[in-house]
């Protein structure tokens, strides 16, 4: 019997891991928390605070149930029943009792602590209370809750998984960092990010993307709220940079590879810039892309070769894009192992998808 309950321990310790830490295997397969308590969960995309705070009890309880003794002492005592008399008649006639009280204690505790956070509706929950440190005689803490959700809805937010149990976003006024068992929030007017250190990832095979990972340390301005560490890949540095108020310090110097996509979008303005401008009398709508800048592109054919065999094509498109998003556009559609040959290629419009160059991208004169 004792080579059988060692055995069913490790298998235990096996699935509390996957449990706890889940790879991604378990992921795909949807044997997460989040995934099993989903039916009361309910959905992320409908009311982000909300339903962080309801994952964050959830699986605390589970992780407890899991990593302490209650569902071990469970579990063995279901599968080995006659293991009770024995320790009740070798060791304790209470043996059994006290140990099922002892691996409970935790459970009672964490059950306790959930109670707390539960009174006046969720208020005395970690995330409810960072949030109410931003309260002003302008934003209640109901507001301030839904400009969160509203903002981490949107499309235009920065997200990067850091690990199967933790990630960042950014959002247009929010800097926010899951884990398990807590929300970390800043507000981005108050966040102030330092570069510690970079190291280099594993190399993903056929990948455009730099292999390296920046080690971030976030502390806020406000002196209430608590900071916080997270790595985030270069390859959407850019994009989280371009989200926050503050400087970034880089005391060390540290350099930061960009992506292929990055570096070409850059050099695609600067050739744009170069191009005629054109004046528009309509005023233009915001950029689909993006939503953040208005639309400042207009595509129009006036690339000319040989016998005129070239394969772009008259765009009537109204202007729907801003230079940048449309950079991003020309460099997914181009051939990664050819890269020399971006700039003179073409790719179709993201709305008609008729075929243009470099040379049909022209700035809107303001």
């Amino acid at each position: 019997m004792f080579g059988e309950i060692c055995c069913c321990t490790l298998l235990y310790v096996l699935f509390s891991l996957v449990i706890i830490f889940p790879p991604q295997e378990a992921i795909s397969s949807g044997i997460t928390i989040e995934n099993l308590m989903n039916f009361w969960l309910g959905s992320e995309s409908h009311s982000f605070i909300y339903y962080q705070i309801k994952r964050t009890v959830v699986t605390l309880i589970g992780h407890c149930i899991c990593y302490y003794l209650p569902g071990y002492v469970t579990t063995i005592f279901f599968l080995y029943p006659s293991l009770i008399e024995i320790l009740n008649s070798s060791y304790h006639p209470w043996c059994v009792q006290i140990i099922a009280a002892v691996s409970l204690f935790p459970l009672f505790v964490t059950s306790f602590v959930v109670l707390s956070w539960r009174k006046g509706g969720w208020k005395n929950h970690p995330l409810a209370q960072t949030i109410a440190l931003y309260i002003s005689p302008e934003k209640s803490l109901l507001s301030l809750t839904e400009e969160i959700n509203n903002e981490c809805f949107r499309i235009d937010k920065v997200s990067s998984e850091i690990n199967s149990i933790s990630r960042i976003i950014a959002t247009e006024n929010w800097l926010i960092k899951i884990t398990s068992y807590k929300i970390h929030l800043i507000a981005l007017r108050d966040a102030l990010l330092v570069i510690e250190s970079t190291q280099e990832a594993p190399i993903i095979p056929n990948s455009t993307s730099p292999a390296q990972l920046i080690s971030i340390r976030v502390t806020s301005l406000k002196d209430s709220v608590k900071g916080f560490t997270f790595k985030v890949n270069s390859s959407i540095w850019g994009d989280l940079e371009k989200k926050l108020v503050n400087p970034v310090v880089n005391t060390k110097h540290l350099v930061i590879h960009q992506t292929l996509a990055d570096r070409f979008v850059a050099v695609f303005e600067e050739a744009v810039q170069k191009n005629p401008k054109v004046k528009l009398q309509t005023e233009q709508d915001s950029c689909i892309g993006c939503m953040g800048v208005k639309a400042n592109i207009v595509l129009d054919r006036r690339c000319l070769t040989v016998n005129d065999k070239s394969s772009c094509r008259q765009c009537s498109c109204k202007p729907m894009w801003c230079l940048t998003c449309l950079g991003k556009w020309f460099a997914a559609r181009q051939d990664p192992n050819e890269t020399e040959t971006w700039l003179s290629s073409n790719a179709p419009c993201p709305t008609c998808r008729s075929k243009f160059c470099l040379l049909d991208v022209f700035l809107i004169e303001e």
